[in-house]
């Protein structure tokens, strides 16, 4: 009798998890409660950013005072928060950028601190904040693997959008490796951004987007608009990893040093494209359209006319482009491209050169 009950119980099992998944329209039930404990562990982790201050006045306009708003989240133990650029550098309803007077970030218990500015990355639009806070309030959020992300996997973000605090919103991974630019960059945010249907607006830039076990897989970054001002169900975050690696050098020495390859090129991500430029319809990848002189392509043997077909072995897909790959190395770094050259296979060896900020070299 005993051996038949064992013998029941996996079958039993296997129904109950049929039955969540049939209920739930085919995707796995998470329980309430769950969402609720990624709330109740995260929140005291993440803090209103606001900003006060002026933009320049000029002979058309007197100088206007703007107040700016945004999340961040306790990045480590010593008082680092991490949010995004744009929320430390905000402009005002004219566009113009605001000279900030204060920084202060405020807990989800009230309190607040004075917090002041160590490094900002315009390309990722990283910024990381200092905070004189008391260490019992310092619990960094675990970090994920943006890496592992997935599309269709549930996500939740916490922020304070149009000024509501500690509002959280969920939904899922819409996809992932988005080309985006942020404000004032020629190069894209690199390793491509997350895009959700959670809901992030105004005030929620800079704050974590987690999976259901409280992991942050990113940093809210922009929303997609049609005009009216408000989130329209897409979302873009920056990946985690990409933070991983750019955080600490802000925190080191303020900035973060990007490389460069000196090509301009035109991606082949589809039938039509390939043939349009007078390739064979199964042609992907990024045809170079011009190499700078004295380039580090032009120095490694880059010709007009080769197809990038893989960077380190990796191939290259219709969502992430060459940029946003070779952005992920640091100048000096060796990478191989696998290239198309009249039809035949190349690997060419690339030193990386350093960007210069404001001169577009991609």
């Amino acid at each position: 009798m005993n051996i038949a009950k064992r013998a029941l119980a996996p079958i039993l099992a296997v129904i109950v998890i049929l039955s969540l998944v049939s209920c739930s329209g085919g995707y796995p039930v998470v329980p309430e409660d769950q969402l609720s404990k990624v709330y109740e562990e995260s929140a005291p982790s993440v803090v209103e950013v606001v900003v006060w201050g002026a933009s320049e006045p000029s002979p058309f306009s007197p100088s206007r005072e703007g107040r700016g708003l945004g999340t961040g989240f306790v990045w480590d133990s010593e008082g680092h928060i991490l949010t995004n650029g744009h929320v430390v550098e905000p402009r005002d309803d004219y566009g113009d950028r605001v000279f900030v007077d204060r920084i202060a970030v405020i807990f989800s218990d009230g309190s607040d601190f004075d917090a002041e500015v160590v490094g900002i990355d315009r390309i990722s639009d990283l910024a990381v904040l200092k905070a004189d806070v008391p260490a019992e309030k310092l619990k960094p959020l675990l970090l994920g693997d943006s890496d592992s992300v997935k599309v269709g996997q549930m996500v939740v973000a916490i922020g304070h959008p149009f000024g509501y605090d500690f509002t959280m919103t969920s939904g899922i991974v819409s996809q992932i490796g988005r080309t985006l630019y942020s404000t004032d960059s020629d190069l894209p945010i690199p390793g491509g951004t997350i895009q959700t249907d959670a809901y992030i607006n105004r005030g929620s830039s800079g704050g974590p987007l987690m999976d259901i076990n409280g992991h942050v897989i990113g940093i809210n970054e922009q929303i997609y608009t049609d005009g009216g001002g408000t989130s329209s169900g897409i979302a873009f975050a920056i990946p985690v990893n990409t933070a991983k690696h750019t955080v600490p050098d802000l925190i080191e020495r303020g900035s973060h040093d990007y490389p460069w390859v000196g090509i301009s090129y035109l991606s082949l991500t589809t039938s039509w494209a390939a043939e349009e430029a007078g390739f064979e319809a199964s042609t992907r990848g990024a045809m170079i359209e011009d190499v700078m002189s004295g380039s580090p392509a032009d120095e490694a043997g880059f010709l007009a006319g080769d197809v990038i077909t893989a960077i380190d072995g990796e191939s290259l897909n219709k969502t992430l482009s060459v940029v946003a790959r070779v952005i992920l190395y640091e100048p000096g770094d060796k990478v191989v491209f696998d290239v198309l050259r009249d039809a035949e296979p190349v690997s060419i060896e690339v030193t990386l050169g350093k960007y210069e900020t404001g001169v577009f070299r991609r």
